[in-house]
């Protein structure tokens, strides 16, 4: 109802990016079925994360079998502590799974950022989601941000993107 309700108000003007965030491969997918009719521009999931953590594999094989099965392209929501992807293993679901089209990177660990933005393949959206390094972040090539000062926040926020973008840092 929720993103019924979020498409219907931006009536196409923004993309709407629907967020799971599940246990299971097979809530994962259910729930990105029942939004994809309603024209979502993307999925944003996160890795599976049970009690324990899944191999590399099988997070490969969940988000091939989420964008294969809803034929949504999918955003990896990269956040829970336990699950959570190395750049390495991202750029590897980027490389095998076509249907996975960015991430919204959820660590707060410069390096780690600056490493997948040097690793992962240029068509792939990396956006920061952590509200203090977003200066870092744009700076390092970030294709965009999804986080929560960018409602709190709207105008300062796309002031300092657009500021980054023309290499005014003093601003």
């Amino acid at each position: 109802d929720v993103i019924a309700a979020t498409v219907e108000a931006t009536r196409t003007r923004v993309p709407v990016i629907a967020g799971i965030i599940v246990d299971s491969t097979r809530e994962a997918i259910a729930r990105g079925k029942a939004v994809r009719d309603m024209k979502v521009a993307a999925l944003q999931v996160t890795p599976v994360h049970y009690l324990f953590r899944p191999d590399d594999d099988a997070m490969v094989e969940h988000f091939r079998a989420v964008s294969g099965e809803t034929g949504v392209p999918v955003i990896i929501y990269n956040v829970v502590p336990w699950t959570y992807l190395s750049p390495a293993l991202l750029c590897r679901i980027f490389r095998e799974v076509p249907g996975v089209i960015g991430v919204k990177q959820s660590a707060g660990d410069l390096k780690l950022f600056a490493d997948l933005m040097i690793d992962a393949p240029r068509e792939r959206l990396i956006y920061s989601a952590v509200d203090a390094l977003l200066y870092s972040s744009f700076t390092l090539g970030a294709h965009g941000s999804v986080a929560a000062i960018l409602t709190a926040a709207p105008k300062a926020t796309v002031a300092l993107w657009d500021a980054v973008k023309a290499g005014d840092h003093g601003r």
